[in-house]
């Protein structure tokens, strides 16, 4: 049995937490006697003490039954205790969900990363060798090209060369009076 005047720090020792919110919106509107006769009512256990009518026969003994208020309190205050919980529940849900669905996005991310790097990775290094194979393919082309116009250009010179050393020469015999006229007689 509870003592008549019960400390209200006490309380959290003895009742269950929903059962506190209620007797402390209560305890401003009811004088402390009527308290107390509540508190000696209830039990220390966990569980809520639930009153229910005792004879259950006709619909009008129901509605004239003492009990009949505080069953409807219990109901809406049970059914307020669901909802809140339902609605905590949904929360932490939502919560982990979208805590999930960071992690989730961020794996994805860091996936999708690596499998590209590892595509790149050898797609640049097939890149870079071609690009220095055709780089290789031009140079030699270019060196062959080059030796072919320096062997054009030299007999070019050697052929302009001649034709002015035989003018010349020609032209310098016939200015010393020399006769080149040689005849061949073939006999």
């Amino acid at each position: 049995m509870l003592p008549e005047m019960l400390p209200l720090a006490l309380l959290p020792e003895v009742l269950p937490k929903p059962m506190l919110a209620v007797l402390r919106v209560v305890s401003e509107a009811l004088p402390m006697p009527v308290l107390s006769e509540v508190l000696q009512k209830s039990t220390p256990t966990t569980t809520h003490t639930i009153i229910t009518p005792t004879s259950t026969t006709t619909f009008d003994h129901l509605h004239h039954h003492p009990n009949v208020s505080a069953i409807h309190v219990q109901k809406l205050w049970r059914g307020q205790l669901v909802r809140q919980s339902l609605k905590q529940a949904h929360l932490c849900a939502q919560m982990i969900q979208r805590w999930w669905r960071r992690i989730f996005s961020r794996l994805q991310n860091e996936r999708r990363v690596r499998a590209l790097v590892t595509y790149v990775q050898p797609e640049k290094a097939a890149v870079l060798l071609q690009s220095v194979f055709r780089m290789w393919l031009a140079r030699t082309r270019y060196k062959r090209y080059q030796k072919a116009a320096l062997v054009i250009q030299q007999n070019w010179r050697q052929c302009c060369f001649r034709r002015y050393s035989n003018a010349c020469l020609l032209n310098n015999m016939e200015d010393r009076g020399i006769d080149v006229n040689i005849e061949i007689i073939v006999g």
